[in-house]
């Protein structure tokens, strides 16, 4: 395994996660004591979309040495996957973001749909990967962890407040 020096951005976009969790929790504390303030929750929502859609822009975690086969499997795992679990991330953060807005629209209905169905596939292609004997996958768990916390935050929001049950 090929060991590299983490980049400033990824230090960057690290604490700004860290800071924009931290004080939604905050914020969190002060929405269950009675002193909501609105504006500042849309603000951190807004802000951990973007950090997440940032994140999609870091580079490789794992870079193969030369004597390492690398194939469209590889790429496809250690490159593109990252990038679309981030951004399909980013949307449902976004998406939560309007609903938690209640513009009186279903706009917030869309973009969970498209966040959730786009990282319910990334992870089946990644379970697939894992299968098939990609290595070095263990580099992404971070990613995979939060990922499937929005993805579920998205689809109980989807079924729960939704007009239409399917169920």
């Amino acid at each position: 395994m090929a060991s590299q020096e983490i980049p400033k951005s990824e230090e960057y976009i690290r604490l700004g996660e860290q800071v924009v969790v931290t004080a939604l929790a905050l914020d969190t504390l002060l929405i269950i004591t009675g002193y909501e303030y609105k504006p500042l929750t849309y603000f951190l929502i807004a802000g951990l979309a973007i950090v997440y859609f940032l994140s999609a822009f870091q580079p490789p975690k794992f870079i193969p040495s030369e004597n390492e086969p690398f194939g469209f499997s590889e790429l496809f795992a250690w490159t593109i996957l990252p990038k679309v679990l981030w951004i399909g991330t980013s949307v449902v953060v976004f998406g939560i973001l309007l609903f938690y807005m209640n513009l009186g629209n279903s706009g917030y209905q869309k973009l969970l749909t498209i966040g959730c169905s786009t990282l319910l596939i990334s992870l089946f292609l990644l379970t697939v990967l894992a299968i098939k004997g990609v290595k070095q996958l263990k580099v992404l768990l971070p990613t995979v962890y939060r990922t499937l916390l929005y993805l579920f935050g998205g689809i109980f929001i989807l079924y729960y407040f939704s007009d239409n049950k399917l169920f």
